[in-house]
């Protein structure tokens, strides 16, 4: 019962600090609202912390507040973070332009003044998840996520080499890029699918009692499906309101 407790005071809060998200622009207004979830399967319990990945500074100390608080409480955070996977400067380069290739995503600092792609998204008043301290402690904390390398790796071995072309290597990774269309297949295979069914696969396979997800919120119904078919109970936690707008609110 003190689990539903902390996590129904976090979502009170939590709620307030969306509610002044959505007023700035250029960002998602679907995104702001957000609720953990509490699952439970025998004497198992599971938290689905869903992150957004620009948000307010309050945004990232409450989550920081809630996963501190759980951790106490002997949880263990599994956490989402696609590294590379190589050191080698040749191989980051050629892994990173093949991503791009397909997704047309490349893993930026929003605020890397060479990410020109990022732009948009430099807001007053908005952080990215990775320049503050949102909770995760890559010391103590599990990184479940796959790396590029390894998507790229699986990706073709199922469907083939990904070739480059001049195009591809003399667009800047922070450029605009404009050699091809983005092939939505491949970017829900790599994006989501893989790393959805490998997130599954570590909680499926953890000893642990008690775990925290933290993981982006497109995330969270993907994994829903897959604890519920495997006997996961979804626990609706009591005493509070979520707040859920129809339509954005007017902004000053």
């Amino acid at each position: 019962m003190k689990i539903r407790v902390l996590l129904a005071y976090f979502i009170l809060v939590i709620s307030f600090v969306s509610c002044k998200a959505i007023t700035k622009k250029s960002i998602n207004f679907s995104s702001q609202f957000t609720t953990p979830s509490l699952f439970e399967k025998g004497d198992k319990s599971l938290v689905f912390i869903p992150m957004i990945h620009l948000n307010t500074p309050e945004f990232y100390s409450k989550t920081k507040i809630l996963i501190d608080s759980l951790r106490a409480e002997d949880y263990v955070v599994f956490y989402e973070g696609v590294k590379v996977g190589t050191e080698d400067s040749l191989e980051i380069d050629r892994y990173e332009r093949k991503f791009r290739k397909l997704t047309h995503v490349v893993l930026r600092n929003y605020y890397d003044e060479d990410a020109v792609i990022y732009d948009r998204y430099k807001i007053k008043g908005m952080v990215y998840q990775t320049d503050v301290d949102f909770g995760p402690n890559p010391d103590i904390d599990c990184n479940v996520d796959l790396t590029i390398k390894a998507l790229i790796d699986t990706y073709e071995s199922e469907y083939g080499a990904i070739l480059l072309d001049e195009c591809d290597m003399q667009i800047p990774l922070g450029s605009k890029y404009k050699c091809s269309k983005k092939n939505t297949t491949a970017y829900t295979y790599l994006i989501s699918s893989l790393r959805d069914e490998h997130l599954y696969e570590e909680i499926k396979n953890s000893s642990h009692k008690k775990l925290i997800v933290v993981y982006g919120k497109a995330h969270f119904y993907p994994l829903n499906n897959k604890l519920k078919s495997d006997g996961w109970e979804w626990i609706r936690v009591e005493d509070f309101v979520y707040m859920h707008f129809k339509k954005p609110p007017k902004t000053k």
